[in-house]
């Protein structure tokens, strides 16, 4: 088996604002969470390393249209974008887990 070594990075978009982890501590039921609004739109980059080749993703449910946006030897980068139109925010002192799933291939 091959090993590999995924980096997300979210940003809003169209301003292109970084999405921060934050270190929660015992608030939650997670120590480290992100803060996506509601109604907004967001762009995933997905970079791999060693670069494989990424032939699906999802994000909370939802098909992550991919493209590829940088690629040598040493790593690539995929980007797609996501939307939170329709989700409701998390009750307050709560957080909901967002899956996302990747499948590659090498």
């Amino acid at each position: 088996m091959r090993h590999f070594r995924p980096t997300i990075s979210f940003r809003q978009e169209p301003s292109g604002d970084p999405v921060y982890c934050k270190v929660d501590g015992e608030r939650f039921n997670k120590p480290k969470t992100i803060k996506l609004m509601t109604e907004s739109s967001y762009r995933i980059d997905i970079t791999l390393k060693p670069p494989m080749t990424l032939e699906e993703a999802s994000f909370h449910g939802q098909n992550l249209e991919l493209v590829q946006k940088f690629g040598d030897s040493n790593a690539c980068v995929h980007s797609s974008n996501f939307n939170t139109n329709g989700l409701k925010p998390s009750k307050k002192k709560e957080r909901e887990t967002m899956v996302l799933s990747l499948k590659v291939s090498h």
